[in-house]
């Protein structure tokens, strides 16, 4: 696959929001008149079309009642043309929100080490990751913003708060958190560049090598495969490949993941416009067909993660256990201006199982189903792609209060035994 042309994945079921841009995969980008697939249409002057937006701009700046900028009356024109296309999957970017993308790109960002996400009308903490200033500050997850730099955040909407909270490495940043049940607390929080953790991996009781993916960015199939290979090297008899929670990302990070577990065959097909259809096949390198897998998904379970848990599945490969995943099935590009003041991000295909299967809005069912306890609370992420609040279960901080997880250890703890018995 093309380096200039890498899919993405976006992805509507995001577990948080990280305070420097929106978690939803990471992205690369292709400026549309590199790319020849793509035919540019130069209007001129003289075009209606054009006309028409000139008269509307002369016309608000001739009887509007207050002064607006120009600039501001194209960037609405420009969301307007991608409104009408009324798709939830694309948008328009603008330059920060581009810039944001291209930070999680590399699967870093200028920050303090948090998530967030919106909650009864409040923003609040969903994540706090290990080995940061947001840490090592005391941040906890379920904290509630109050103030940054003394500025309220009522009435303040998510990217706006985002862009208060990132900056430069080595300055801070002042917040004001509510802690249930205890008074407001005010701390200062040094910037740093922070690295998105990938992968967790750890061995347990019965041979089983447990290996979490958080998202599918780049480099996320080597570090799986590093882990896996650990997990095995500590003892592991059978993998359990956790995706709950996994909003997704590139479309190759998914492929070189499934071909760890899949020796020959197809991973997803995709039908677009330009390339009516194309057939992705796994690249090669993959473990012990022989060594029993697990997959581990929820709701939250999305898009990349639905393309691994499908292939999985139609190719009989492993056992996928928990609850529905998200049931996105389209791809979408991230298409910057040449001028680098923003962008879009465009739906350009479907995506299928191996199998043929269009999990649109139902996603992949699990071969076992296993919910979370009824007492876990929700999760509550905001939908960067509709702007809706999403819920989806939290998964327990202390492994010992996770049902789900003991429950898809001991399905593969009985796989292990089973095969040891031939």
């Amino acid at each position: 696959m093309s380096p200039f042309f890498r899919t993405l994945l976006i992805v509507i079921a995001i577990p948080a929001i990280v305070a420097v841009s929106f978690v939803a995969g990471v992205f690369t980008h292709q400026t549309v008149s590199d790319n020849p697939q793509f035919r540019l249409l130069t209007r001129s002057a003289e075009d209606p079309a054009i006309q028409k937006v000139d008269e509307v701009i002369d016309l608000l700046d001739q009887q509007f009642v207050e002064d607006v900028s120009e600039d501001v009356l194209i960037e609405g024109a420009l969301k307007g043309i991608i409104e009408a296309l009324d798709d939830p999957f694309s948008r328009y970017l603008g330059r920060e929100a581009f810039q944001d993308i291209q930070a999680a790109t590399a699967g870093s960002y200028k920050g303090i080490g948090v998530t967030l996400g919106p909650k009864n009308g409040k923003f609040v903490v969903v994540t706090v990751f290990d080995d940061t200033p947001a840490q090592e500050s005391g941040l906890k997850a379920g904290d509630e913003f109050t103030k940054v730099e003394d500025e309220p955040i009522e009435g303040m909407d998510i990217e706006t708060l985002v862009s208060l909270i990132r900056g430069e490495p080595g300055t801070k940043v002042t917040l004001t958190m509510t802690r249930p049940g205890e008074d407001d607390y005010t701390v200062d929080v040094e910037r740093r560049d922070i690295e998105i953790p990938l992968v967790r991996s750890d061995n347990s009781d019965g041979g089983v090598g447990y290996v979490q993916l958080f998202q599918f960015s780049e480099g996320a199939a080597e570090q799986v495969r590093e882990h896996i290979d650990q997990v095995i090297e500590n003892g592991a008899k059978g993998i359990l490949l956790d995706l709950r929670g996994n909003p997704g990302g590139l479309l190759d990070q998914a492929i070189d993941v499934t071909s760890i577990f899949i020796d020959e065959g197809e991973v997803v097909s995709t039908k677009g416009k330009l390339e009516p259809s194309i057939s992705y096949k796994v690249n090669g390198g993959a473990i012990d067909q022989s060594i029993p897998l697990v997959i581990l998904q929820n709701s939250a379970s999305a898009s990349a993660s639905e393309i691994v848990a499908g292939a999985i599945q139609d190719h009989d490969r492993g056992t996928i256990v928990g609850t529905n995943s998200y049931g996105k099935a389209s791809v979408q590009q991230v298409l910057p201006f040449g001028d680098e003041s923003g962008g879009i991000v465009v739906t350009t295909a479907k995506y299928f199982t191996p199998s043929g299967k269009d999990i649109v809005n139902e996603g992949i069912k699990p071969d076992i189903e296993v919910t979370l306890d009824s007492a876990v609370t929700n999760d509550v992420s905001l939908d960067p792609d509709t702007g809706e609040e999403i819920t989806s279960p939290h998964i327990p901080e202390d492994p010992d209060d996770d049902n789900q997880l003991h429950e898809a250890e001991r399905i593969l703890r009985e796989i292990i035994e089973s095969d040891k018995r031939g």
